[in-house]
């Protein structure tokens, strides 16, 4: 069966799209969408993210490399990249809030978002790296959130489009 497309499948694509272009901008790194194989060695870890975060600096430092494949080409992200985002869909609730949550934490990633758009009121959190867990980052004002790994605020607005359909826009600051 297919991706939600307006619950899920378009919110990943605005993620991507406004996170992508953040990134290129400041030169801080790469942002791989949908379907990028993730694996830690040191956990059980393996996932394809909706989107994955990995700085220039954390690949310099060894936390994040690049498994080559068939053909020598790179196909499998491979450590502790700085941020990682699931969106929840009616299937991925336990696995998205639970499973991947500790698997996180445990392989070394800095930030967890989740989104879960199934309600017409979107829930975005950014959960920064604890001792022993992910701690939820308390929105401020009009629903900004920080993110230390990005060093910048976001937000997640929701309206409805010409055909009445769900249109999410992130905004940074």
């Amino acid at each position: 069966m297919g991706e939600e497309l307006f619950t899920h499948n378009i919110v990943k694509t605005e993620f991507t799209a406004v996170l992508s272009a953040v990134c290129k901008k400041h030169r801080l790194g790469y942002v791989f969408s949908d379907r990028a194989l993730l694996t830690n060695p040191q956990t059980t870890l393996s996932t394809e993210p909706d989107l994955v975060f990995a700085s220039y600096p954390r690949i310099r430092s060894g936390k994040v490399a690049f498994t080559r494949g068939k053909g020598d080409r790179e196909v499998e992200i491979t450590g502790a990249p700085d941020m990682v985002l699931e969106i929840i869909s009616k299937w991925s609730v336990r696995k998205d809030t639970v499973e991947l949550r500790k698997l996180y934490w445990l392989s070394g990633v800095n930030e967890y978002w989740i989104v879960d758009a199934r309600s017409s009121e979107p829930s975005f959190q950014i959960m920064k790296r604890g001792k022993k867990d992910f701690i939820r980052m308390t929105p401020q004002a009009e629903g900004w959130m920080k993110s230390p790994v990005w060093d910048a605020s976001f937000r997640l607005l929701t309206a409805k489009d010409e055909l009445g359909r769900p249109e999410y826009s992130l905004e940074v600051q």
